[in-house]
């Protein structure tokens, strides 16, 4: 994957980089016009200054507070700046008496306060503004001028889970929005020579590849083939990622494709198996949506009835409750990650109503608090030591650690089996897998992806089965 590497449409980013510096002037101008403030009186970037305007709108953790109407900006430009600095120093000491005052901006605080238009404001400029200096400024300068490609570095175990992080740059954090991912694009594979690989290395390259294949035909259930007869497929699988074909002279370039899949609630269905909730398992193996189920039995409505917003409910809930989070963190969670409102009572009603419709979660979360471990592991076996008993660990790294067994499982499988049909791993961004290949090879391609992801969460998941989701397209927005 860090060798293939991520190739960026230009023109597609450079007219996203416009839009979104667009985007940055007009949250700046929302955010000083909330705050009552003008450029000149105040640096939007200066933690201590947007804490004290926040102050001076009335932004608190009071309940029921309001936003007071913002200073006029001619007065605050016109105050001198000795006397202003003053008066900002005066009103947040008196603040900090209070047991409601805003003390920090951070993003978890902010998203609890969001019901003041001046914090919505700041948010979405500091949005605006990460989107201009994380992405749009720096991205560019990672493209590597003999391949024309971002070369991202991929670590193997750099989550505590077992996932693989990534940096220089971090493609793992590209925004989800259509407008980012449309500009990140298929493109046909780089010679030998420009990928940085020389033919000895090629060569080392293919031993490697016959060498795990015959490791893996071994495991006749996995590879699917007999040890001599994988390890040649190895080697022809190496050949053929090295050097595919290219375009006959006066031929015109061939055309490639993303094939993108995830698999389908990992997590839910890790959390199910390891904790052997039968109302959970019955569902997958019926081919249910868990999120429609437990909407249904959260609501009392029958799943014909339910709504969008119903089943948006109901992914807070799940995703929330099966790692143990409290009832007041259940509520943060549910509006900050699903954008989800509720009340301190509705929160705990459906708390303690998914507890008791799911038992077997139940009983695998009482579990860990009775016997405390200090050690866990994933489903292949891969261990994690803590230096004291954490519940949300315990129930989170064989979850977290399991999913991340399969992701691998997958690249494993695939890395032998892409050569078939001319493919190339492109990049892994924690349960989606991103392969581009000819296109004609992508209906081919995209059942060969699929079917690897579900064989290999079929080693790890005993009684759920694993199911994935995936589609063809032109750039990395066209994901399921």
């Amino acid at each position: 994957m860090e060798r293939t590497g991520m190739a960026l449409d230009r023109a597609c980013w450079d007219r996203l980089a416009d839009r979104l510096r667009k985007d940055q002037e007009a949250a700046a101008n929302e955010l000083l016009q909330q705050l009552g403030e003008t450029a000149a009186t105040i640096n939007l970037n200066s933690q201590r200054q947007i804490l004290e305007a926040l102050r001076r709108v009335g932004v608190s953790h009071a309940p029921g507070a309001q936003q007071r109407p913002p200073p006029r900006p001619a007065a605050a430009a016109a105050a001198a700046p000795a006397a202003a600095a003053a008066a900002a120093a005066a009103a947040a000491a008196a603040g900090e008496l209070g047991p409601h005052t805003l003390t920090e901006t951070g993003d978890e605080t902010l998203s609890r306060l969001s019901h003041f238009p001046a914090v919505a404001a700041l948010r979405n400029f500091r949005k605006a503004s990460k989107a201009v200096s994380a992405f749009v400024e720096r991205l560019p300068k990672h493209i590597n001028p003999k391949t024309g490609r971002i070369h991202a570095q991929l670590h193997q175990c750099g989550a505590g889970s077992g996932r693989f992080s990534c940096d220089s740059p971090n493609l793992q954090q590209i925004p989800r929005e259509a407008s980012f991912r449309r500009c990140f694009v298929p493109a046909a594979p780089l010679p030998l020579q420009q990928q940085g690989l020389s033919s000895a290395a090629a060569a080392a390259a293919a031993a490697a590849a016959a060498a795990a294949a015959g490791r893996a035909g071994g495991r006749g259930e996995v590879a699917g083939q007999a040890g001599p007869a994988a390890a040649a497929a190895g080697a022809a699988a190496a050949a053929a990622a090295a050097a595919s074909p290219a375009a006959a002279d006066g031929a015109a370039p061939e055309k490639w494709k993303y094939v993108i899949a995830d698999f389908s609630q990992i997590e839910l269905r890790i959390a199910a198996d390891i904790a052997g909730d039968e109302r959970m398992i019955e569902a997958y193996q019926k081919g249910r949506d868990l999120h429609r189920l437990t909407a249904s039995l959260l609501l009392s409505k029958p799943e014909a009835q339910l709504t969008k917003a119903d089943r948006q409910l109901a992914k807070a809930v799940n995703f929330g409750l099966i790692y143990g989070i409290s009832v007041p963190r259940f509520r943060e969670y549910a509006l900050s990650a699903y954008g989800v409102s509720l009340t301190l009572p509705e929160a705990q009603k459906f708390h303690s109503n998914f507890f008791k419709h799911y038992k077997g979660i139940t009983r695998w979360h009482q579990q860990q608090k009775r016997q405390m471990p200090l050690e866990t592991r994933t489903r292949s076996g891969r261990r994690a030591r803590f230096d004291s008993f954490s519940f949300t660990k315990a129930l989170n790294y064989p979850v977290q650690g399991t999913s991340a067994d399969i992701t691998k499982e997958s690249l494993a499988l695939l890395l032998l089996r892409l050569p078939q049909v001319r493919g190339q791993l492109v990049m892994c961004v924690h349960d989606e897998i991103i392969v581009q290949l000819p296109e004609q090879q992508q209906q081919q391609g995209l059942d060969l992806l699929l079917s690897t992801m579900k064989e290999a969460g079929s080693l790890f998941l005993r009684r759920v089965p694993c199911e994935a989701e995936g589609r063809v397209g032109d750039s990395w927005a066209d994901k399921p």
